[in-house]
This record gives structure tokens, C-alpha cells and sequence, in this order.
């Protein structure tokens, strides 16, 4: 038999909050980072400046997807709360949207993940 799900949602605001703003503290500090690359780049020439350039280029595209990742997870935790009352395959289904891999497509997966 199943036991009811006991959510509160202050705690999941609250965390959602406290997620949101980690993020954009991330967010200024590569923006704060990418302002230093900016200025080193202009004494850079050749391969220097082009190595510069693609990483800035990888950091930007990282963030953008952590981002992405970011929105969804809180989605999915707004969906949670939502539906607490409900049933928990709607639970599982509002988390199972969450893509992690879009976040760091330079990590490997483990041949576990497979299982």
C-alpha cells in the first residue's frame, strides 16, 4: 500500500529559489570570466586567440545547456508540487523529462549507465 506524499511546498520553493541563484552567480562569474579572455585575446595572435575563442565558444554552449537543464528541473519540480495529490507514475513522468546529458557533452557515460 502506498503512503501519501507529504510535500511541503515552502521547502521546494525555497529550493528552487536557492538553485536559481546559484546558477546566476555561475553566470556572473563566467561572465566576469569571459571578460578577462576577452581582454588577454587581444594580445593573442594565431593559435593563441583561436584556442581562446573555442573555448569561450565551449564555456558559453556548457552554460547554455546547464541552463537549459536548470529550467527543466525546477519544470519538473513546479510539476511535482502540482500534482503531489496525484498519482506517482505523473510524478515520475514530470522527472523523466529532465535531460541531464545536454550538460556536459565532454563527460563520457559509463558503460553502467547502459544497465
Amino acid at each position: 500500500m502506498a503512503v501519501d506524499q507529504k510535500l511541503e511546498d515552502a521547502a521546494v520553493v525555497k529550493l528552487q529559489k536557492d538553485m536559481y541563484e546559484k546558477f546566476e552567480s555561475i553566470r556572473k562569474r563566467v561572465h566576469n570570466l569571459q571578460g578577462v579572455i576577452d581582454g588577454l585575446e587581444g594580445q593573442w595572435q594565431g593559435i593563441g586567440r583561436a584556442a581562446f575563442d573555442k573555448k569561450q565558444y565551449e564555456i558559453n554552449t556548457s552554460l547554455q545547456n546547464m541552463g537549459r537543464i536548470l529550467a527543466d528541473v525546477v519544470d519538473a519540480m513546479t510539476a511535482t508540487r502540482n500534482i503531489k495529490d496525484s498519482k506517482e507514475d505523473e510524478v515520475l513522468a514530470a522527472v523523466n523529462k529532465i535531460n541531464v546529458n545536454d550538460g556536459a557533452p565532454t563527460v563520457q557515460s559509463s558503460p553502467l549507465s547502459s544497465f
